[in-house]
């Protein structure tokens, strides 16, 4: 609901991503500091205190709309008070996640998460279309208020994992250069960053694409929905279905169909076509992180991880406020087909330049090893 409040308050495609730039920025200024934070506090106090404050702001949020004081000033504000929070909430609930999956089990924790993640994409935007096409918005807020209550209230009764480096009792710690990051993780690293610079700017793209096309409110919501069931089915695949992502190959297809989607969106015929199409982007960008995100995990060290949880969210989310800046940029001289054209040709550019670049250094190093744990790593013996 923050693009279409800051949508209907400026009327401004720019102002809208200046909006979101707020809410992104702390993950890029912040990210870096996370993952000490997280080594240091025990992380589902962490992840209490976040949804017990974001259920404070959104609350403020409604007082604000239904006494009619909104305005871009503290729209921006919560926006960026919020966004703090998201940079600590989403590394932690990974933490904690593959904490009490294992290390064996890291892509299906991040997928698991995902599914909770894009179910609520799905139910959210349905329950807020029928606060959208009201020109009240406080009710929408104040129900996300009472959301964020109700997850609190679930991760009471979380048994809370055991918090260690882990490494196991009696070993020695990792060597201090285990985090130290291998070509084949940047190169990973990279194809986040990007994808995060250019293709996680649909809060912008999407508000003005379905204003475009006479149907900015209940339309809005609806596109989302369509992308947050492509979403679901990519998270609940790779959770029974792991085997079927670890083709190195797919992490940087991923990006490259996504891109392909973004160029044949604007033609589409208004209703099924769209929706569809949405679906398969919501699929393959949910695939794409979670490959993308379990292969940094697994490569570095346990201690660390933490850290690299971090640098991912980073990297991936913190970048989008200037993504949506440019989006915005994009919108006011180009309009909406032309946004699209030219994210999509500067991705598949991009993903050109970085595989003529990974086969230039080495094939080999392109690829992502999923690394197994001594203990299930099979043994062999060699007869003499």
């Amino acid at each position: 609901m923050l693009s279409t409040l800051a949508l209907r308050l400026t009327e401004s495609a720019l102002w809208l991503g200046v909006t979101l730039a707020a809410y992104s920025l702390p993950t890029l200024l912040f990210s870096w500091f996370v993952g000490a934070l997280l080594n240091r506090w025990r992380v589902k106090t962490m992840l209490l205190w976040i949804q017990a404050l974001q259920a404070v702001i959104m609350m403020a949020y409604a007082l604000l709309l239904a006494l009619d004081r909104m305005a871009p000033g503290p729209l921006m504000t919560l926006a960026l008070l919020s966004g703090i929070l998201y940079t600590v909430d989403l590394p932690g609930r990974q933490l904690m996640l593959t904490r009490l999956f294992g290390n064996e089990r890291v892509m299906q924790a991040i997928a698991l998460n995902s599914v909770a993640f894009n179910g609520a994409r799905i139910v959210g935007p349905l329950l807020a279309g029928l606060f959208l096409v009201s020109p009240d918005l406080s009710w929408g807020f104040a129900v996300n208020g009472l959301l964020f209550t109700a997850a609190f209230g679930c991760l009471l009764l979380v048994e809370s994992p055991a918090e260690s480096d882990g490494t196991q009792a009696g070993a020695g710690p990792e060597p201090e250069t285990a985090t130290r990051l291998q070509p084949r993780i940047w190169k990973v690293l990279l194809l986040v960053f990007v994808s995060g610079l250019l293709l996680m700017n649909y809060n912008t793209l999407l508000p003005m694409f379905a204003a475009e096309q006479g149907d900015s409110g209940s339309g809005y919501s609806r596109l989302l929905a369509s992308m947050g069931a492509g979403s679901l089915a990519a998270a609940v695949m790779i959770t029974f279905r792991s085997s079927w992502f670890r083709h190195n190959f797919l992490i940087p297809l991923f990006p490259a169909l996504i891109a392909v989607a973004y160029a044949v969106l604007p033609s589409l015929p208004r209703g099924l076509p769209t929706l569809l199409l949405l679906a398969i982007y919501g699929f393959f960008l949910t695939g794409f992180i979670t490959m993308s995100n379990a292969a940094v995990l697994r490569e570095g060290s346990k201690r660390d991880r933490a850290k690299l949880a971090s640098v991912f969210n980073m990297l991936l989310n913190g970048f989008v406020p200037l993504g949506n800046m440019l989006t915005g940029i994009f919108l006011h001289y180009l309009g909406v087909s032309g946004s699209f054209y030219l994210i999509s040709g500067s991705t598949l550019l991009f993903l050109v330049v970085w595989l003529a670049y990974s086969r230039l250094k080495g094939g080999g190093d392109v690829h992502v090893r999923y690394r197994q744990s001594p203990e299930a790593r099979p043994h062999h013996t060699r007869e003499r």
